[in-house]
């Protein structure tokens, strides 16, 4: 067994950490009004903190309605990294504010994140 040995390359890939985190970026709501009734539309931008997309994480968000009502809804990220929410109701001021974002690998920075926007029609 003298001199018997054996070595083994083996590839360690390690995340930085700027790359393994995500943000909210930006939340953008529009609405269309018809007649009484109106439709909100929210899109919510993940990205990791150098920039980049994140593809296929999910957000959690909730509504607040006009009349003091809330509605939560969940989706999945695009490959450019957004996630699309719409609702519908009475006119009045919409709040959309993200409850989480979670993706294997990716730690979620709310600190550095928008969370919150708001639309009156």
């Amino acid at each position: 067994t003298l001199g018997n040995w054996s070595q083994s390359e083996i590839p360690v890939v390690v995340a930085s950490g700027s790359d393994s985190q995500m943000r909210v970026s930006s939340i953008t709501l529009s609405a269309k009004r018809s007649g009484k009734r109106v439709d909100v539309t929210g899109d919510v931008i993940v990205r990791t903190t150098t920039g980049s997309a994140v593809p296929a994480a999910g957000v959690a968000v909730r509504w607040s309605l006009p009349g003091g009502g809330s509605q939560t809804a969940s989706a999945t990220t695009d490959s450019s990294g957004r996630a699309r929410f719409r609702v519908s109701g009475a006119r009045g001021t919409y709040t959309l504010t993200v409850t989480g974002v979670a993706k294997t690998g990716y730690a979620f920075d709310a600190a550095g994140s928008v969370l919150s926007r708001t639309i009156t029609r």
